[in-house]
């Protein structure tokens, strides 16, 4: 039973909506000489435990502008995403399949963490819309988020698949007619490449559909 190597893996909490438990899982049955140390946190701090040295690889979005102004830093696509509204099934955007951005100009919006690199993206891809979003302030979790939504107190961007794992009766999730695109990458420090290490992310990704 002794673990001969450990992978410290730091994740944005988006892992069960991307479906990597099951590769998680999969790996440790193929491969049960290595322990895989996992945390969820939120992307800064997924960051900094990888810049850190307290995680060995890291999952996050790798529109990062740190991760894209290092050059220290490698990133595999892991998934494919973009942005999805959600909205109360009582908003009259509601029965339209796709909504652009400029249409949501006067609305109220949520985002899970004003400090969440969605969140940052969002606010660019809106000003580039030509408006700035009123964001509602707070820190709200994705139970009462999707309740505030619901009971029509303000709309959401954020990933898709993220969004349709939140859906409900009174929520519905829509796309947008820009297609605003996302990655959901592995990020790992040049200088920490070994085989354990390797062998996790080609396991990984050979299992995960792109």
């Amino acid at each position: 039973g002794k673990k001969n190597e450990s992978i410290r893996l730091a994740a944005i909490p988006v892992l069960a909506q991307y479906g990597l438990l099951e590769a998680f899982s999969q790996f440790t049955e193929h491969y049960p000489n290595i322990l895989l140390h996992i945390v969820e946190r939120d992307t800064n701090v997924v960051f900094q435990e990888l810049v850190k040295g307290n995680a060995d690889v890291a999952i996050l979005r790798s529109f990062h502008p740190e991760i894209q102004k290092s050059k220290n830093l490698k990133t595999i696509p892991i998934a494919w995403d973009e942005i999805g509204l959600m909205v109360s099934q009582k908003h009259p955007l509601a029965q339209r399949e796709s909504v652009s951005l400029r249409e949501l100009t006067n609305e109220s919006f949520f985002f899970l963490g004003g400090h969440t690199g969605i969140c940052k993206y969002c606010i660019t891809e809106c000003a580039k819309a030509g408006f700035v979003p009123n964001i509602v302030q707070g820190e709200l979790s994705r139970y009462t988020l999707r309740e505030a939504i619901g009971s029509q107190m303000g709309i959401s961007l954020m990933a898709k698949r993220v969004a349709e794992a939140m859906r409900t009766p009174q929520v519905c999730v829509l796309s947008l007619k820009e297609h605003l695109k996302l990655d959901l990458s592995f990020v790992i420090r040049e200088d920490n490449l070994r085989d354990g290490l390797n062998t996790f992310i080609h396991h990984v990704i050979n299992l995960h559909d792109l």
